[in-house]
Formats: structure tokens, sequence, C-alpha cells
């Protein structure tokens, strides 16, 4: 028996230890504290899980707020800047400026041979352009946009883009599913992932023996979208300078009534690419960082080698304002939503 101080004997006399709780309590509140162990844990994958979603929504929301149109202060490039040739040696071909291809992927899923899902493609040549925006005007309309710092450009060899925006008919008769909110076989598919799209590239590659003659089908790097996009132009957009120029070319928040619209529907640029400004945001393949243009390559960039806040999107969207479906407006995104699609290229 322990030593006890004096007095102590007398304190603890006629005391007896508390009973000891029934085994099935006890079971009970271990399993209730794991209960809530596990709960908190889930509580914080939820979160995590959610974390980009969350932040896709809330700049969505936050730049969906209408503004009025600022003049935009543009350096005049087009006397450092050539116009590509009207013709281009690119691997043992002649191409032109404005030649079109067609790849046929076979019939309508329940039709007969006549009715064919086919890609329109657009010859882009090689050359050199501004990339980006002078940026000091552009603070003060959004301060987050200072991303966009102006330098040249150069790219060595041309490629073929598509016409359009990939619909949904095209992703369907690829993949054999639609994973689009807006439901409509010419509507741009949307909903797709980056993970998405290296399956759609492999299969389409695998099962297309024209676009093999060609090189390999893929997403445009994030030079070559905006480099087509411009197609010489140094505007705001492709059409021009003012909301008005940009309701000819696209559908934003003024005039899409919330919703995409079927491809090919309002004014093409000068290179004959459609919805290069709205409708839906395009993947490119590039890591994005806020920073990169400060230290990218003049020639032929193909992005950071890696990243930790998503993929490159260019192009603005449905839900957008003027400012967000400019030529150099750049995005960044992990997952897709029902705002994102995308436009291929094929390339050796």
């Amino acid at each position: 028996m322990k030593d006890q101080l004096p007095g102590q004997e007398a304190e603890n006399h006629g005391k007896t230890a508390p009973p000891a709780l029934p085994a099935a309590v006890n079971e009970q509140r271990r399993k209730s504290r794991l209960i809530k162990i596990l709960k908190v844990l889930l509580l914080v994958a939820l979160l995590l899980g959610c974390y980009y979603k969350i932040n896709d929504l809330a700049l969505t929301l936050s730049r969906m707020m209408k503004k009025p149109d600022r003049p935009v202060t543009r350096v005049v490039i087009s006397s450092e800047i050539p116009a590509p040739p009207p013709q281009v040696v690119d691997d043992g071909k002649v191409h032109t400026l404005g030649e079109e291809m067609s790849i046929d992927l076979g019939p309508l899923t329940g039709s007969n041979q006549n009715d064919r899902v086919k890609m329109e493609f657009v010859w882009v040549p090689p050359g050199e352009f501004m990339m980006g925006s002078v940026g000091e005007s552009l603070v003060e309309v959004y301060e987050s946009w200072y991303d966009e710092t102006q330098h040249k450009v150069k790219l060595s060899k041309g490629f073929w883009m598509g016409k359009y925006e990939v619909t949904q008919e095209q992703w369907e008769k690829v993949t054999g599913r639609n994973p689009s909110y807006f439901i409509g076989a010419k509507l741009p598919v949307e909903r797709v992932s980056h993970k998405d799209l290296e399956r759609f590239f492999e299969q389409l590659n695998y099962m297309s023996q024209q676009i093999a003659k060609e090189g390999s089908a893929r997403l445009p790097t994030e030079a070559e979208w905006e480099y087509a996009c411009r197609a010489g132009t140094t505007n705001r957009y492709n059409t021009g300078d003012t909301e008005a120029d940009l309701a000819a070319a696209g559908w934003y928040s003024g005039n899409s009534e919330s919703k995409t619209h079927e491809v090919g529907q309002k004014k093409p640029n000068a290179w004959g690419l459609y919805d290069m400004h709205g409708n839906v945001w395009e993947w490119c393949e590039d890591w994005y960082i806020e920073n990169y243009y400060k230290t990218s390559p003049l020639v032929d960039p193909k992005g950071p080698s890696s990243g930790i806040i998503g993929y490159v999107i260019r192009g603005g969207s449905w839900g957008y304002d003027p400012v967000g479906c400019r030529s150099a407006i750049r995005n960044n995104a992990y997952d897709g939503f029902y705002g994102i699609g995308f436009r291929i290229v094929i390339s050796h």
C-alpha cells in the first residue's frame, strides 16, 4: 500500500471507488468518438475536393458583373510583324492561307451512310505576332489581370485548327457518350476535363487514318490559340474594339441568354475560324502560371512543365462580359464545367 499523507486515511475512510462503467457503454463512447473523427475527415476531404469548383464559380460570378466598355490603349505593331506568306511548304507539303480540310468520322449513330459526322479544319500558317495586351488600362477594370504581359512570339510551323469548337455529335461519335449540360448535336461539347481530352485524342487518333497522314490531333498551345484567334489583328477582338464587334463574332453575357449556341452562327475571323470569342472557354495544352509570359520562350512556347492551379482556358464564354472575351484574356481551370469546351489542332 502506498504511503499516505497525515489525515488522508481519515478523509478516505468510508469512501468507495466509483463503479466501473459497463463494457457496452465504453464501446458506445468509443464508437461515438470514432464517428466524430470520421465526420471531420470527410468534411475536410469534401472541402478539398470542392475547392477548385468553388473557386471557378466565384470567379465566374465576379466576372459576369457587367461593366461598361472602356477604351483600351493598344500598341500599333502591324509595321513590326510581317504578314504570313500566302503559301508555305510544311513537312514537304504546300499549304495555302485559308486552305480547308474535312475529316470524315463516319455515319451518324442510327442513321444511313449518307448522314456523316465530319470535322472541318483551317490551315494556320507559321508566323509572328504580339501576344498578350498592354496591361495598364486593364488593371482599372480587373486588377487581377496582370498576366497578359505583351511580348513578341514566333511560331515556326503551321498547323490545322478546328474551324469550329468540337460539337456534341462529334464528341459522341468518338467516345460514345455526351457529358454536356446544354444538349444539342451542333452545340459545343462542355463539361469535359483535361483527363477526358487525353482519352478523346487517343481514340480520335486511332480511328482516323486521315488525321494520321497530317500528324496527330491534340489541343492547341496557348500561343497557337491566340495567334489563330487574332488572325493578324491587334484589337481587343478579331473583329474590332467595341462591344458591337464582339457581338458580331461571339456569344457572351450580352447576347447569349445564359446558354451555349450552335457553332458557326457568328462572323468568322480573317482566317475562317468561328467562335473564338465567347460561347465556351477553350482548353489549351499549357499549365497556367500567372507570370509565365515574362519568362516564356519567344519561339514556339509550349507552356510551363507543371502547375498547381490548373490548365489554361482561352476565349471567354456565354456567361462573361466583353472584357472577359478579349483575344488576350487568360483564365485557368482544373476540371470541366458547363462553360468549358475545346477545339482541335492537327500537326506533325
